[in-house]
């Protein structure tokens, strides 16, 4: 036993560089600049309240969780497209897919168990019902928003890595008859 990993395990290992990291995330934080610029024109909103916008309707927990798992996702698509064998890297992309989606899920339950809550600790009495539905709107806003957002994420990012894999399949097939 020499004490080295596996060749695939090799090459995933000496993959985790921090400058490999600082692209991805210097390209989802340029994505989303261009995405906040661009919606900046078309709202003629800052983007100072942009970002608060967004802030009141996600909260930052689910906003550092979701770009975090986008700059994995990018991380490991980078990854996948150039090791030799992407199977592992699939793999991960496919999780991050998944965590993804269950991101979202867990916020979406967060927020109906939080207006739940809210509806079941508040007296009901005609003077309190607006007030009920002005916070039971914005807990379920958390709960929608995040599903809107997160589910088609994650389908994308799942959708992607499993057409590439099928992709490297049939490039696999291809060199095996061409022996």
């Amino acid at each position: 036993m020499t004490g080295e990993a596996p060749r695939g395990l090799r090459h995933g290992l000496s993959a985790l560089g921090l400058a490999d990291w600082a692209r991805s995330a210097r390209l989802v934080a340029g994505a989303m600049v261009i995405g906040l610029a661009a919606t900046s024109v078309v709202t003629a909103a800052s983007p100072a309240e942009l970002l608060a916008w967004v802030g009141v309707l996600f909260g930052p927990g689910f906003a550092i969780l979701y770009v975090g798992l986008l700059i994995a996702a990018l991380f490991v698509w980078r990854q996948h497209r150039s090791a030799p064998d992407a199977r592992i890297w699939t793999e991960a992309g496919l999780q991050i897919g998944a965590g993804i989606g269950t991101l979202a899920m867990t916020f979406t339950l967060l927020g109906l168990s939080l207006g739940i809550g809210t509806l079941a600790a508040t007296p009901l009495t005609p003077e309190a019902v607006p007030d009920v539905l002005a916070t039971l709107t914005e807990k379920f806003r958390l709960a929608f928003l995040t599903t809107v957002v997160g589910l088609p994420t994650a389908a994308v990012v799942r959708g992607a890595f499993s057409i590439s894999r099928a992709g490297v399949a049939d490039r696999a097939r291809l060199d095996l008859t061409q022996l």
